[in-house]
Formats: structure tokens, sequence, C-alpha cells
């Protein structure tokens, strides 16, 4: 009676895991989010994250750039001290484009190539915090990126 036992519930256990990686596998073919196979798109989505976690300010443009669905205009402070405007700029598909400019003048150019199609989009947060939502799908047109970036409270 016991080993009947003991193969039911074990037959019970396997049956639980064939049946959640099933919803796994379908889960994945869905939605794939496979950015960490490409170092260039994970370069972008770490420098972005940190760019608007150290962000205190949105501004509506700077230069020729303005705020939209494929530009993200962050202000933040460096450690010296200084202001820096920050433009992401995913206009050009297939490319992403980081420009820092401290006192007007540009100090620094990234460029990521091998991309997917990035948008920028604004979201509120519960506690009325407002925060970035990125979103980027791949060249079949299949959602592959949709994160949420909240700045920290300064």
């Amino acid at each position: 009676m016991e080993l009947v036992v003991t193969i039911f519930v074990f037959g019970l256990l396997l049956f639980m895991i064939v049946m959640l990686e099933g919803e796994l596998m379908e889960h994945a073919r869905k939605m794939p989010i496979n950015y960490m196979t490409h170092p260039e798109v994970m370069s972008v989505i770490a420098r972005l994250r940190r760019d608007v976690v150290d962000s205190y300010r949105y501004p509506p443009s700077y230069n020729t750039y303005k705020q939209g669905k494929r530009t993200l205009i962050v202000e933040s402070m460096l450690s010296t001290g200084f202001s820096e405007t920050v433009v992401w700029d995913f206009t050009v598909a297939g490319e992403s484009r980081r420009l820092s400019y401290n006192v007007g003048n540009l100090s620094a150019e990234w460029v990521a190539r091998g991309t997917p199609q990035f948008e920028i989009d604004s979201y509120q947060m519960p506690n009325g915090a407002v925060a970035v939502r990125l979103d980027a799908w791949d060249d079949k047109g299949k959602l592959a990126i949709d994160q949420i970036i909240q700045p920290r409270a300064h």
C-alpha cells in the first residue's frame, strides 16, 4: 500500500511538472523575450535604465530633438554637480543612439546597431510617479521587450 501511495504522489508531481513546462513553452512561443542573446540590445537597456533612474526631469525638447515615441530626453545631475542632458534617439531603424550634453555641448555619443525598433512612452505609476515605458518589436513584428523603468526619488 505504501508503494502504491508513493508511486501515485510521484506520478502527480511528474504530471504537474510536465503541465507547467508546457505552459512555459506556450508562453515563450507567444511572447518571445530573447533580447539577452544580443549584447548591443542589453547594453541599450542597461544604459537607458541608468539614465532614467538617475533623471530628475524630462524636458519637452532639447536642441532639435523633441520628446516622442522615438526620442527620450532626460536630465540628471553628475557627481561633479553639473547638469547633464541625455537624448535617446531611436528614429533610425536598427540603430539606437545616445547623445550626452554638458552645458550645451555634446560630450559623448554612443551608437548601438542591430537593435530592434524601440518605442518610448510615459507610464503613470500607482504612487503618482511618472515612469518610462520601453517597448521593442523584432523584425517579425512581435513584441520582444516591454519594460517600465521608474526614476528613483531624489
